[in-house]
């Protein structure tokens, strides 16, 4: 949702789903995908076949924190070679990546003329069209490099990443060959508030694509790239829409791994001060031994069973009710989008939906936490992923 510039105790130690026993990263491969629909990718993701980029125009302060971060943190050897991609020439820019030996690479960067039928906030905003062209650019090009990288971290100048970010995705990433329901593996969480998530173990799968430092898959950029939205920009947006998204979902996790901090940029500053600024980024204490966390749990099959296990269980109260310290995990009905919009104002969490789907939602439950228990914003009607189209029932 950024873009470039100028244009606890016993109650938080639960977690949902509840993991299955004997099974690591290790063990989650394309074997595992006989439990899920539709076809799978014969290619298990490994560091060494992963590259990182780092979308960049001319922030070269933010740069440089993103970079350092990125660095810090890196395992280091041939995995995760990390590229930069730079939206056109700037000095500055090009000795900030110099100095830490990134991969460079130039986008050459031309003017976007706008026809008369160009929406009129995209003529004010040109900057997101920009940096949608720059995207194609750049994943276009890596994934053209000899290596024949099976996928790509992306991020932008104005991230920076938690200690264990590279441990999360080795461990996530063998998901989305195992999965077909899977869209990508994403590092952030958009109501990662201290507020709202404590347990640093606890992923979920999402309807709403986050963004915000995310694993895109060769495969699944051969199916995006025809028909990226260059000019017409507001990629993300574009791919959290049915034909892009297909039903699918993401990984997220509950203590966000990714942090944006540019206040300068293409949204100008949108959301930062009441939420993105707010979002909680894993410290050292937080770091997990990701290569012998349990993820099977997060299959599709697994995951949907327990996940409406869990939800019927919770205990059924108000949202005053659910602000108060209990020791239960509770549900908290909403009966169609309005009344979600003022749930959502009322927690301090984003509020707008994206082709009817709310922000981290999953089957329309946005779940969240409350002094440290679980709390399900449910709907009281029959939703697939869209909230606004209630499925009827005979």
């Amino acid at each position: 949702d950024g873009g470039e510039a100028g244009d606890g105790g016993s109650v938080a130690s639960r977690r949902l789903p509840e993991r299955q026993t004997g099974m690591d990263a290790r063990d989650v491969a394309p074997s595992a995908a006989a439990a899920t629909s539709g076809n799978v990718s014969a290619v298990t993701l490994v560091p060494a076949r992963i590259a990182v980029v780092v979308i960049a125009y001319n922030r070269p302060e933010y740069l440089e924190q993103a970079l350092s971060t990125i660095f810090k943190h890196h395992p280091g050897g041939d995995a995760y070679p990390v590229y930069v991609s730079q939206d056109g020439p700037n000095d500055k820019v090009k000795r900030v990546i110099e100095r830490h030996g990134a991969r460079h690479l130039v986008h050459p960067r031309q003017p976007i003329h706008f026809g008369p039928s160009t929406p009129i906030y995209l003529v004010r905003k040109p900057g997101y069209a920009y940096l949608s062209v720059h995207y194609a650019w750049a994943l276009n090009t890596i994934f053209g490099e000899p290596e024949r990288f099976d996928g790509i971290i992306i991020l932008e100048e104005d991230i920076e990443i938690a200690p264990d970010f590279f441990g999360y995705f080795s461990a996530t990433a063998p998901l989305l060959s195992a999965d077909a329901s899977l869209l990508c593996v994403s590092a952030f969480n958009d109501n990662g508030q201290p507020d709202h998530a404590s347990d640093a173990r606890a992923l979920y799968r999402s309807d709403f694509f986050p963004g915000l430092g995310w694993l895109l898959t060769r495969s699944l950029w051969a199916e995006l790239a025809p028909k990226w939205p260059n000019e017409t920009g507001f990629w993300d947006d574009w791919l959290r829409e049915p034909p892009q998204r297909r039903g699918r979902a993401s990984i997220r996790p509950e203590v966000s791994r990714s942090y944006t901090f540019g206040k300068k940029g293409t949204s100008q500053s949108q959301f930062f001060d009441t939420h993105l600024g707010r979002i909680q980024l894993a410290r050292e204490k937080d770091a997990v031994d990701w290569a012998h966390e349990d993820l099977g749990y997060l299959l599709k099959p697994s995951y949907d069973a327990r996940f409406a296990a869990s939800v019927a269980a919770a205990r059924v109260v108000s949202l005053r009710e659910a602000m108060r310290p209990s020791d239960d995990d509770v549900r908290v009905l909403y009966s169609g989008p309005t009344q979600l919009e003022s749930y959502a104002t009322q927690l301090r969490i984003m509020s707008d939906l994206k082709a009817g789907v709310p922000r981290t939602a999953y089957k329309g439950v946005v779940t969240l936490r409350i002094h440290h228990r679980l709390v399900y914003l449910a709907p009281r009607y029959a939703v697939d992923q869209d909230i606004t189209k209630p499925i009827r029932t005979p």
